[in-house]
């Protein structure tokens, strides 16, 4: 008999509703405000894996505004759950089983599976197993807000996935050719529970890691450091004065050459002095000197590039009215994983691993795994003995410029040695890359 046949007998059985709850880890914890006549909880077959059996523990609940009305506003039912906590049994326990916080069910889902006594595993007609559940359509709703709470249930109102009252399209505002995730807000680095969008440019800068979750490495690190003006700040070595070459010198392309040029700094007096400084430009064709021009940003032959030192508390690092020039540095920082979940669990001094992005060496003194990392800082104001961090003297010197050429140097970037982790990448990027659904190479993560 089917259940529409079923319900309109004369005597068609109990009705029964079962609940589902979606956790934050993605899970589903299930209950009912029913038990079998022996006291056990009710089962019934998933309706999506129809071989797997599920308990829906008995827990005091009551449900109420879920009326179908054919006009008007839409349902926003409200479900009361028992919150008495029960330290040795917390299959019937919800808020030992949703994990504690009933904030962390906001916007889950809650299904709502309703069906005759009969029908459950133990029923006079209960589902076999491999047999598609014979039940009401499911309800399928979003927890919405905790509309209540005391010391004995807590209510929760539940609204309906299509309801779209006040929800503007798109849902995320899109600012043009502009990107709205967080700087590296979705690093290698970071826990899964901590990403944030889905920008996963490195948090130290490095590319091409081809890092596994399963302890290995393929191939080489590189790493490239970018500005909010999209210019690659390189380390302050190998670089070729340009006013020193004659008119015949050759220029090689990808090669770092410094062109003096005059600005006026800012000193630790508050005194403005002219001073000599260097701009510093990525040759981008080979030829001769006086074939291709000086270096300026109206030169097609080349592009500027930015260079860094490694910090110094006792160098006077400059700042100018023409923030370009201001000095860059490197700050060195020894870091550790976010978790060591994933990492040998009993290591020797020495040993090394690869996770999150990173070859991590654990240091037995310190009981820990550790990596050096790098952050790039820039003058704010001339100072000394001023350590880099936010503050009065430093501001952050790699920072994206949120424009799709803010991705193209660093997730295109191509090193000029494939073979030398300290590769400085070329003055031009690997452009055969496709961008994503969406444009933004984050964009992937969600596409």
């Amino acid at each position: 008999m089917s259940l529409i046949a079923a319900i309109q007998t004369l005597t068609p059985g109990s009705i029964l509703h079962m609940y589902e709850v979606e956790k934050e880890d993605g899970s589903y914890v299930r209950f009912s405000g029913y038990n079998n006549a022996n006291n056990t909880p009710i089962q019934m077959y998933d309706y999506e894996t129809t071989t797997q059996l599920n308990t829906y523990y008995t827990l005091p609940i009551t449900a109420d505004g879920f009326e179908k009305n054919q006009s008007g506003a839409m349902a926003r039912p409200r479900l009361r759950v028992s919150s008495a906590t029960n330290s040795t049994n917390a299959q019937v326990s919800f808020k030992e089983a949703i994990g504690g916080d009933y904030t962390k069910l906001l916007g889950k889902k809650m299904i709502r599976r309703t069906t005759l006594a009969k029908y459950i595993v133990g029923g006079t007609s209960e589902t076999a197993a491999g047999v598609t559940p014979v039940e009401f359509n499911r309800e399928v709703w979003i927890i919405d807000k905790i509309s209540s709470e005391d010391s004995t249930s807590i209510e929760f109102e539940l609204n309906s996935p299509f309801d779209l009252d006040g929800v503007l399209i798109p849902k995320r505002t899109i600012v043009g050719n502009g990107c709205a995730w967080e700087y590296q807000g979705a690093s290698p680095t970071r826990k899964e529970s901590q990403k944030i969008g889905g920008c996963s440019w490195h948090s130290h800068g490095l590319y091409r890691p081809e890092i596994t979750n399963a302890g290995t490495s393929i191939g080489t690190q590189f790493t490239a450091f970018v500005n909010v003006d999209d210019h690659y700040i390189l380390p302050n070595t190998s670089v070729t004065s340009w006013d020193s070459l004659s008119g015949g010198s050759n220029i090689t392309t990808n090669t770092l050459y410094s062109y003096n040029q005059t600005a006026t700094r800012l000193d630790t007096d508050g005194a403005y002095t002219s001073a000599s400084v260097k701009s510093y430009w990525q040759a981008r064709v080979t030829g001769t000197k006086s074939s291709k021009g000086t270096p300026s940003e109206n030169n097609a032959n080349f592009v500027r590039a930015c260079v860094y030192d490694d910090y110094s508390s006792s160098t006077t690092y400059y700042a100018y009215t023409d923030e370009k020039f201001n000095n860059y540095v490197r700050k060195t920082e020894t870091i550790n994983p976010p978790t060591t979940v994933g990492l040998p669990s009993s290591p020797s001094n020495g040993d090394t691993t690869h996770n999150y992005g990173m070859t991590w060496t654990y240091v037995s003194a310190n009981t820990a795994w550790e990596a050096t990392g790098y952050s790039i800082w820039q003058t704010k104001v001339t100072n000394e003995g001023n350590t880099p961090n936010f503050g009065d003297f430093w501001k952050r010197g790699d920072i994206c410029g949120k424009r799709l050429s803010s991705c193209n140097r660093r997730f295109n970037a191509s090193p000029i040695n494939t073979s030398s982790a300290t590769s400085n990448p070329k003055a031009d990027n690997d452009n055969t890359s496709v961008l994503p659904f969406g444009a933004f190479p984050g964009s992937s993560r969600f596409s």
